[in-house]
């Protein structure tokens, strides 16, 4: 392994593999879609292996984000899963995250993004404009 993590390994022994805190707007910023980028093909920007053998598949990587995050914080009553009584914060991704290839996954860009059930960004292509955000 040179200069990465050995994601594989981590997930093989650990029961829940947090991948970044609870930031509510992460998804948002899309930092996020670089980082699920690397652990699923371990490159990294500029196309260079930098953790060979460490991938994780891209359901693990979703896990680590949402059930793995609340495990690791404390706070599976309320983070996540989409359930009745917890927050739900969730992203409206433009293409399929499970299918896309890797390299069209860097082009992956949210269209609306709920933080507490509220929408906090809409790039209007739902049929709500942003005029209709719920502030």
């Amino acid at each position: 392994m040179r200069g990465g993590v050995a994601w594989a390994a981590l997930a093989a022994a650990a029961a829940a593999l947090p991948l970044v805190t609870a930031n509510t707007y992460y998804l948002y910023l899309g930092a996020s879609v670089a980082i699920l980028v690397v652990v699923t093909t371990g490159l990294n920007v500029l196309g260079q292996q930098i953790n060979p053998g460490q991938q994780i598949t891209r359901q693990q990587a979703l896990h680590a984000y949402t059930r793995g995050n609340a495990w690791y914080l404390n706070r599976e009553d309320d983070l996540g899963s989409i359930e009745e009584g917890k927050f739900g914060d969730l992203v409206v991704l433009d293409r399929d995250y499970f299918t896309v290839s890797d390299a069209e996954m860097r082009r992956i860009r949210p269209i609306l993004t709920v933080v507490d059930g509220k929408v906090v960004h809409d790039a209007g292509v739902l049929g709500r404009g942003p005029k209709d955000r719920d502030d």
